[in-house]
């Protein structure tokens, strides 16, 4: 059970446990004089026959020719052969792919326009934040690339975040093209020791660009020269699991400041922070208006479901049916994981809920089993109710799963991978199904949020989204922005090389205003609406908010604790908007109740946050806590929920 639970949370792989105990050893030869040591066993002759050949092995490779694990032992006693170092599959071969040689960089005019204004700042060592606004698919990419070739030439070196791991193998390969064995990559699935090995050489200069997630943004680089946020507008970039609460984006620009190296936020839909700052002048706001080369943005249409019971209108597997006949891809968004979220009995109404957590448990069908997406907690599938023991129950909802079974029962001589939390676990998962999905020719891609994420095939024709509703209904103040920007991005993953694109939205409520700013591409209309929205209900960036969140497995001690809180907190404001103590959208979780409290304070009086972050250290500082309480403090959180 307990193995199940950490396979449940990635802590451990039943599928790859032989591969991480057999961990790949890189190993390369020393030469001497260009010659390779000779050394008298035959076997190991071999050996060095095969790296004059090679130069760079995988212990794998070598095994497969013959050679022992002591031989190999002896070899690298003798000092003839190097263990460079302990490296997880997918790192070492992405990192010594044959990298086909780049074409030149070729820039139309707007981005030639834009990597120009990067460049001044960083040659004249101006410390300056650039946020290109560029339509998907318009070739940000290249702007960045020509930007970091530039840098290079003057000895600086290049830092670039991207949103999620799922996004490194591409951005990796791309980059690798132009700039070769430069670049090191980091990221939180790698080893402790290969990201000690990265850290060590980017350190000591061996690599002058690093690519990685949030976590890169704390790389070792010496001399930066532009440090580049892509898609600035993702929450991944907030750290909300642990402290410290940081958020890359922000820490990004601190370190552009800090070495005064310019900083490019880049994104189709940036947020509302990073646009508010750009129109109002803290940033230099710099537009892409066109998509690279003959592309063109797709079409987007509202299909109106009229069967709440089935997954697809019928119009919309026509589509499909069409186009994977002329050989091409087929993306499909649901952006939740499983099979179905919600288990429950017609007879009793009974829900198969976690009884750690306030939430249902979700039925994922490859396992039979109901799991918690929160705790781990999971209970084998039944086939009756557990609570009154009829066979009357059903699933509401729809989950990654469902959508995939569906699509290989109407296709079934189409291959259809999935692509979310439970297939990507694996530290190959990623990059096996986007490899996969890219070679197969015809082909559908079913996912959650990460296939909205950067992806570029310039095969995928058709883009659908389930269930447009589901991403409109959060009670949360960015979740409009965060439906936007979801659909908008996934919809950008049509229609990126010569063939037209074509979007497919299904939805109850064709009506939807955020749907409709969305068919348009209409960004500068929808932030103009949210804006005035925002400025309303003062929330960012009308406002600097904190979030402090107390939580015990003892709710009537939080209760009370969360409103002394509150009331200490009042007694000393004068400037800033204080809520009451309010249950979080998923109250309790593996048995810790909790409830928030939320602190604004307005630009116009306090443009930084400073009055309000002060407010929260004095009340911390004489407030009297209890042992069995833990309070978390999250400054300008990504969400309330």
């Amino acid at each position: 059970k307990n193995l199940n639970n950490f396979r449940r949370k990635g802590i451990v792989s039943f599928d790859d446990s032989i591969k991480e105990k057999k961990k790949e050893i890189l190993l390369k030869a020393y030469k001497k004089n260009g010659d390779l040591k000779v050394i008298g066993n035959g076997k190991l002759s071999d050996l060095m026959k095969y790296f004059d050949e090679n130069d760079i092995l995988l212990h794998k490779d070598i095994s497969s020719k013959g050679i022992s694990t002591a031989n190999l032992k002896k070899a690298l006693s003798a000092g003839f052969i190097n263990e460079i170092s302990i490296m997880k599959k997918h790192v070492a071969s992405l990192l010594l792919e044959n990298a086909p040689p780049a074409n030149p960089i070729s820039l139309n005019e707007e981005q030639t326009f834009c990597s120009n204004e990067i460049l001044k700042s960083s040659q004249n060592n101006v410390w300056k934040t650039f946020l290109i606004h560029g339509i998907t698919g318009s070739g940000k990419t290249m702007v960045y690339i020509s930007v970091v070739a530039e840098i290079l030439k003057i000895g600086k070196t290049a830092l670039i975040l991207v949103p999620e791991i799922s996004l490194t193998p591409q951005t990796v390969r791309k980059f690798r093209s132009y700039f070769g064995d430069r670049i090191a990559v980091l990221h939180s699935k790698m080893s402790d020791f290969e990201r000690y090995e990265s850290w060590k050489n980017i350190k000591k200069g061996v690599h002058s660009i690093v690519i990685g997630p949030r976590s890169a943004i704390f790389a070792p680089l010496q001399n930066p020269g532009v440090i580049i946020v892509d898609e600035e507008h993702d929450s991944s970039y907030k750290q909300t699991d642990s402290a410290p609460r940081y958020c890359a984006r922000n820490s990004a620009i601190m370190r552009g400041f800090l070495n005064t190296a310019p900083v490019i936020l880049g994104s189709a839909t940036p947020s509302m922070e990073s646009y508010y700052n750009a129109v109002s002048g803290k940033y230099r706001l710099l537009e892409i208006k066109n998509r690279f080369s003959s592309a063109v943005l797709p079409d987007i249409k509202v299909v109106k479901k009229e069967n709440p019971n089935k997954l697809f209108e019928e119009n919309v597997l026509r589509l499909f049916e069409k186009e994977l006949a002329l050989g091409r891809k087929i993306m499909v968004l649901q952006n939740r994981r499983g099979y179905s979220p919600h288990l429950l009995c017609k007879s009793c109404g009974n829900t198969a809920t976690c009884p750690n957590c306030s939430v249902s448990l979700t039925y994922h069908l490859s396992q039979n089993q109901l799991i918690c997406h929160y705790c781990g907690y999971f209970e084998n599938g039944k086939n009756y109710c557990p609570k009154c023991g009829d066979t009357n129950i059903y699933f509401k909802g729809i989950g990654t799963e469902q959508v995939e079974m569906e699509l290989k029962k109407v296709f079934p001589e189409i291959p259809v991978f999935r692509m979310d939390y439970d297939t990507t676990r694996n530290k190959d998962g990623h990059r096996d199904i986007l490899d996969k999905f890219e070679k197969s020719g015809a082909s559908i891609l079913v996912g959650t949020q990460m296939i909205s994420k950067g992806l570029d095939f310039h095969t995928v024709s058709v883009v659908c989204i389930v269930n447009v509703d589901g991403e409109l209904i959060f009670p949360d103040f960015r979740s409009d922005e965060k439906a936007f920007q979801l659909m908008e991005q996934v919809s950008g993953r049509a229609g990126r090389g010569k063939i037209k694109g074509k979007v497919i939205l299904q939805s109850f409520n064709e009506n939807n205003s955020i749907i409709k700013h969305v068919m348009d591409h209409d960004y500068l209309g929808f932030i103009k609406d949210e804006m005035k929205i925002r400025e309303l209900t003062s929330y960012p960036p009308f406002s600097k908010i904190i979030k402090l969140t107390l939580s015990s497995k003892d709710l009537s001690e939080v209760r009370t604790k969360s409103m002394e809180l509150y009331e200490n907190l009042v007694r000393n404001n004068k400037d800033c908007i204080i809520y009451k103590p309010v249950d979080k959208m998923v109250l309790k979780v593996n048995n810790i109740f909790r409830l928030y409290i939320l602190i604004k304070s307005l630009i116009i009086q306090d443009r930084n946050g400073k009055k309000s972050r002060e407010l929260v250290s004095c009340a911390l500082e004489t407030f009297k806590s209890s042992s069995k309480i833990k309070i978390d403090v999250d400054v300008d959180p990504s969400d309330l929920m």
